[in-house]
């Protein structure tokens, strides 16, 4: 029975994957050794833990605290087991958690002391920390988004913080490209901008998985009635504005990244994105520009990348030269990638038990050392092996062998398949028994076509994805012209807003399965792909009747009213009603609406972790901190505007934005006094991140508490055994996130402080400190 306590859990839950997809691709720590990686799984992972707590107390809550159990959503009254196994790919994600637990227990990266104490492969690597903990949390945030998201109201508010956090990383890296970053890194950050990643192959990884949804939304506006007819149309041209501008931002930091993998990544989401969006509304015009792009485009990288070709030349231009650079495996980073691939091959082919089931997750750094190549150490300076092979598919081998592998390709063919086939596309056994022979036969012939060419496997591990790619193309390609040209599925499909967001995270997935290969899955693109994962399957399902999403809030319709309620107070209440407004003008107006104040928060808890990243003993770079805060308002506003069907008067678009700003700028203002006051001579730079944590628990709490308005609230409180499951698993919880995630970081700020003193070989003050 759902109570009070259950409802807030819910909304505990939403308010974690909403600060998740912000806090890890814009925090960073400069008081930290590591600065970015493993600080910001260490913040994952413990927002996973606090949905994980609000899931179990709400379970308890709905299920042993009451006298029945809560039906299903749709109210089918099917089982928990039931339901979670029902929904698609869960059984091939259910394997890879086995086969992460299983090479976990069998890794070669382990202490002495036991199976978890000092293995390295759950807890994860010093520098990487993507271990089995890591990858448990990705998954719990993929569960709870699947099983709890249930509204059209969740999934636009999901998508719109997704963009408006991308604002101040793409515009960071514009910044450093044109040298106006204040922030002393120690590397290159001009040349190839790295944003808030560190790195500029990382930054432009994570933009190409937004950009798809940022012109997914784009293109819903442009095609809005407001929009088109000019009736009370200001919202939609405002954010058409916005999501233009916030594209192109995208797009010229991607540019400025200089990095090849996130190029050809995006440039496979784009043909997908606008292939499919041409196929779904019969636009000829459209599906044949992107399949003449694609051709011309690979036409211009065969020749581009050709010695002695006429445009040779361009290999040195800027933005565009390291294109031309492709397929040099002589010399610079692509001879590092071809070395730790051979040595990869070689301690596969060395140990056939360990090819099978793996040497353990974040363990190649100790596996590698007996294959590393000699002539690797003339190209890249290191201090100890590579802990990762840039090949997605090297490193699934070497971490979880030919077992995990499977599952991998099991795992990333379901996307797709299921993906198209919610979208229409493998409509039939013969269009499915197509898209599963070019996605896996291409694949396969070209590993074997590497193979008879090279004499060696070291190319495998690009060559597969490569042919499944290809795979991926030719069946689209193949669909919109013989398909389509022959008129054998009727007229044309269309492509609603929910449509249109599918294509859009199809789109970003096919771009991120292309990047992958050619780089390292970081904490933000693992983040957001298992999210994009979980709404693919949430719009796919809801697309085909399977599974409903509410179109609104019910704050006003259904809250409940106690039955303890005095006589005077209905008395009361009655004549409160009487003088209201009429219920529908109540929920018209959006500036009262649970989902307003709740992006006016998120924005401020972007604000917030501005401050974090960039406040030394000032405030840097305004300009972030102004045009997100603008731009930021203008979306938060015109989408929550947007469904009046006449317009908003210029004060009701005053007030709305005094009161954005109030909330998103006091979040700003106090945590900013808070900064102040922990930054100085004297103070522990330890407590800094102690203070963020608690800042960012904090907004997440109010976050969940107003959107608890957004549900029926139901006349129970909570039931004893929840209220002990609460209590217990909030104590539990402190200990687990301080032990597990902030002690870690604490320690490699007092490593990095000391590891200063020792450069500065002041010791006595090292050791006071």
């Amino acid at each position: 029975m759902r109570t009070r306590l259950s409802v807030f859990c819910d909304k505990v839950i939403e308010a974690g994957w909403l600060t998740a997809v912000v806090v890890v691709p814009l925090f960073f720590n400069i008081y930290s050794q590591r600065v970015f990686e493993p600080d910001k799984l260490s913040f994952l992972r413990s927002i996973a833990l606090v949905m994980a707590v609000a899931w179990i107390v709400k379970f308890v809550e709905e299920r042993l605290g009451g006298s029945e159990a809560p039906k299903a959503e749709g109210g089918d009254g099917e089982g928990l087991l039931q339901r979670f196994l029902g929904f698609p790919l869960t059984i091939p994600i259910l394997a890879l958690v086995a086969v992460y637990i299983f090479a976990t227990f069998i890794t070669v990266a382990h202490g002495v002391e036991g199976v978890f104490q000092n293995n390295v492969s759950f807890w994860g690597s010093y520098q990487r920390l993507q271990g089995t903990y890591t990858t448990l949390a990705y998954l719990v945030i993929f569960f709870l988004v699947l099983h709890t998201l249930r509204s059209q109201e969740q999934l636009n508010r999901l998508i719109t913080v997704m963009i408006i956090t991308s604002l101040p990383i793409a515009l960071y890296g514009i910044l450093q490209h044109y040298k106006l970053d204040p922030l002393p890194w120690g590397g290159d950050v001009t040349t190839r901008v790295a944003s808030t990643m560190g790195n500029a192959i990382f930054v432009a990884a994570y933009l190409i998985m937004v950009m798809p949804l940022t012109l997914g939304r784009l293109i819903q506006h442009l095609e809005s009635p407001s929009f088109s007819e000019n009736e009370g149309g200001a919202p939609s041209f405002l954010l058409a504005a916005a999501y233009m501008f916030l594209l192109a931002l995208q797009g010229i930091c991607i540019v400025f990244t200089q990095s090849r993998g996130p190029l050809v990544g995006i440039l496979v989401g784009l043909f997908v994105f606008l292939v499919v969006l041409g196929v779904r509304r019969r636009v000829r015009w459209l599906w044949g520009a992107a399949i003449g792009g694609a051709v011309a485009s690979a036409i211009f990288f065969v020749l581009f990348n050709l010695p002695g070709s006429p445009l040779e030349p361009l290999q040195e231009a800027p933005y565009i030269g390291r294109l031309g650079k492709i397929f040099q495996t002589e010399s610079g980073t692509g001879k590092v990638r071809v070395l730790i691939w051979e040595g990869v091959v070689d301690m596969l082919q060395a140990d056939p038990v360990r090819a099978v089931v793996g040497y353990g997750p974040e363990s190649m750094y100790v596996a590698f050392n007996p294959y590393y190549p000699p002539d690797l150490a003339h190209y890249e300076k290191r201090n100890a092996s590579p802990d990762r092979a840039h090949n997605e598919t090297f490193d699934v081998l070497a971490n979880t062998g030919f077992i995990g592998f499977a599952v991998y390709v099991w795992l990333f063919t379901s996307i797709f398949y299921y993906g198209l086939k919610w979208l229409g596309l493998v409509g039939t056994r013969r269009h499915r028994n197509a898209f599963l022979g070019l996605w896996l036969g291409l694949g396969a012939l070209s590993v074997l076509g590497f193979r008879l060419i090279e004499g060696t496997w070291r190319f495998a591990g690009v060559a597969l994805p490569s042919g499944m790619v290809a795979g991926l193309v030719i069946y689209l390609m193949g669909y919109a012209i013989f398909v389509l040209a022959e008129k054998r599925e009727g007229s044309g499909m269309g492509a609603t807003s929910r449509q249109i967001l599918l294509i859009a995270l199809i789109s970003a997935l096919a771009a991120h399965f292309a990047e992958i290969h050619f780089g390292i899955a970081i904490a933000a693109t693992r983040t957001y792909f298992w999210v994009f994962v979980a709404l693919m399957i949430i719009v796919g399902l809801a697309e085909t009747g399977r599974l409903k999403l509410a179109d609104g809030e019910t704050a006003f319709e259904d809250r409940a009213v106690p039955v303890e309620s005095s006589p005077g107070r209905r008395r009361k209440r009655r004549r409160r009603d009487a003088k209201a407004e009429p219920r529908t003008l109540r929920r018209a107006d959006p500036w009262w609406r649970p989902s307003f104040f709740a992006q006016s928060l998120l924005v401020g808890l972007i604000l917030s972790t501005m401050v974090f990243d960039f406040f030394t003993r000032e405030l840097n770079m305004p300009v972030i901190f102004v045009l997100t805060w603008i731009l930021g308002g203008a979306i938060v506003l015109a989408e929550q505007s947007g469904d009046h069907p006449h317009g908003r008067s210029p004060a009701w678009w005053g007030a709305s934005f005094a009161v954005y700003s109030l909330i998103c700028g006091a979040s700003l203002l106090v945590f900013l006094g808070i900064r102040a006051g922990e930054v100085g001579i004297g103070q522990d730079p330890g407590n800094l991140i102690v203070v963020y944590y608690l800042w960012v628990f904090g907004l997440l709490l109010v976050t969940a508490a107003v959107l608890l308005w957004e549900s029926a609230i139901p006349r129970t409180w909570l039931h004893p055994m929840g209220l002990l499951s609460a209590v217990v698993g909030a104590i539990l919880l402190a200990i687990t996130i301080q032990s597990t995630n902030v002690d870690i970081v604490r320690a490699d700020i007092y490593y990095k402080q000391g590891l200063n003193h020792d450069n500065r070989r002041s010791w006595d003050p090292g050791i006071s400190e």
